[in-house]
């Protein structure tokens, strides 16, 4: 898919929505591929540090080529949407120069709250990390068992990071129709794949306290309608 005026290749990994984190050799092929074509790799890490074994962490893009941006934000793995703030890590002082001057034409200053809280939190982020991965290390074997129960109805890629996945869905009708039906009709909010272009899929996500109460919801539904 490279032509001859490529200047960026993006990547997203740990990956939304599948949930799974590229292979460490991949990453490096995707790299080496940029680095002979002087073109810039572009990741978005967002859900970095919520893989569900911290040995399978992938080294962030900016730290392994020169040209990469590396992204993060507050609002995945450290839970904080609100803060709305989020940074881009580059090791190419031209691509932060742009950045950064851009970011003046749109924006006058970010939230001074904002920026306190976050701050704040990064000094504490393994505390806000360890808490959000025993979230996610405790619902995805309940979501395991609940697609193999389901599995007339659902089958998946287990993933291996983040609180998200991509479960396909067996039956022939659309998924916007299932969803919009049982976010009405039992109060649990499914992602249909038709916003990523993926009309047979479902992203489950599984970050929340609340999720087993929620499956237990979506099973009973299912049970009565299925």
């Amino acid at each position: 898919m490279i032509q001859p005026n490529t200047k960026i290749i993006y990547i997203n990994t740990p990956h939304n929505p599948t949930g799974l984190l590229m292979p460490p050799k991949v990453l490096q092929q995707v790299v080496a591929l940029a680095a002979s074509r002087g073109i810039i790799v572009f990741s978005d890490e967002v859900y970095r540090e919520l893989e569900h074994d911290p040995n399978q962490r992938l080294p962030a893009a900016c730290d392994i080529y020169e040209h990469a941006v590396s992204l993060g934000s507050m609002s995945k793995t450290y839970g904080l949407p609100g803060l709305r703030l989020g940074w881009l890590a580059s090791r190419d002082v031209e691509i932060i120069r742009r950045c950064l001057e851009f970011k003046y034409y749109t924006t006058i200053c970010s939230s001074a709250p904002s920026e306190f809280l976050s701050a704040l939190a990064l000094r504490h982020r393994e505390k806000l990390v360890d808490r959000n991965l025993e979230i996610v290390r405790k619902n995805l074997p309940l979501l395991d068992s609940f697609i193999k129960r389901r599995s007339d109805l659902f089958e998946w890629v287990k993933p291996d990071s983040s609180p998200t996945d991509f479960v396909r869905f067996k039956p022939e009708r659309g998924v916007l129709n299932f969803c919009e039906e049982v976010v009405r009709d039992c109060s649990v909010m499914l992602l249909p794949g038709t916003v990523y272009d993926q009309p047979q899929h479902i992203r489950f996500g599984f970050g929340r306290k609340n999720m087993p109460e929620a499956l237990n919801q979506l099973d009973s539904y299912l049970s009565k309608n299925f």
